[in-house]
C-alpha cells in the first residue's frame, strides 16, 4: 500500500492522527504532500524535455553555421540585441595507465596524486627529468562540445550571460 496522508499513521498518538487527518482533508490535492511531489515530478519532466531540445537546437545551430563558420550570431527579440557566440575549446587528457609504463616509477611518484598532476608533470619536462616526447604518446589533445553562449545587451549595454 503507498504511503498517503490518509494511511499514515502519526508515532505521537490518535489526537495527533486526527489533527493531521483534518488538516490533509481540508487541503486541495495541490497542497498535499503527494500532490506537491506530483507537481514536482511533472515539472522535472518538462525540464527534462526542454534541455533536451535545447542541447537539439544546439547541435542544429552548429551544424547550419558550421559551413558558414559563424561564431556570432546577432538577433532580435523583445527589443534587445542578442548575441549568440559559439564556444569551442580543448582538454588535456593523459593515459595515466601508458603514461606509468613509459616513465620511471620514482619520477611516477613525484607527479602522481591521486591522478597525475599536469603542473607537476610540466615542470619534469621543463627540467628534463622526463622527455617530452615520451609523454606525448600518453597524452592527447581532446575537443570539447561546442556549444552556444547567449548574452543579450540591455539598455546600458552591458554584456549579461544568459546561459
Amino acid at each position: 500500500m503507498a504511503m498517503t496522508h490518509e494511511n499514515w499513521k502519526n508515532p505521537w498518538g490518535d489526537s495527533e492522527n486526527k489533527k493531521i487527518s483534518k488538516r490533509n482533508n481540508d487541503l486541495s490535492d495541490k497542497e498535499t504532500p503527494e500532490g506537491i511531489a506530483k507537481e514536482m515530478s511533472e515539472i522535472k519532466d518538462k525540464i527534462s524535455e526542454l534541455e533536451l531540445k535545447y542541447q537539439l537546437k544546439n547541435k542544429e545551430l552548429i551544424y547550419a553555421t558550421k559551413h558558414d563558420e559563424y561564431k556570432v550570431v546577432v538577433f532580435f527579440k523583445h527589443g534587445k540585441r542578442f548575441t549568440a557566440k559559439l564556444v569551442e575549446g580543448t582538454r588535456t587528457v593523459v593515459n595515466e595507465d601508458a603514461l606509468k609504463k613509459l616513465i620511471p616509477a620514482s619520477i611516477w611518484e613525484t607527479v602522481l596524486v591521486s591522478k597525475v598532476d599536469q603542473t607537476k608533470l610540466s615542470r619534469a619536462i621543463t627540467s628534463g627529468e622526463i622527455d617530452a616526447e615520451i609523454v606525448a604518446e600518453a597524452v592527447a589533445v581532446v575537443p570539447s562540445a561546442p556549444y552556444w553562449r547567449f548574452t543579450d545587451k540591455g539598455e546600458n549595454d552591458n554584456v549579461k550571460p544568459i546561459s
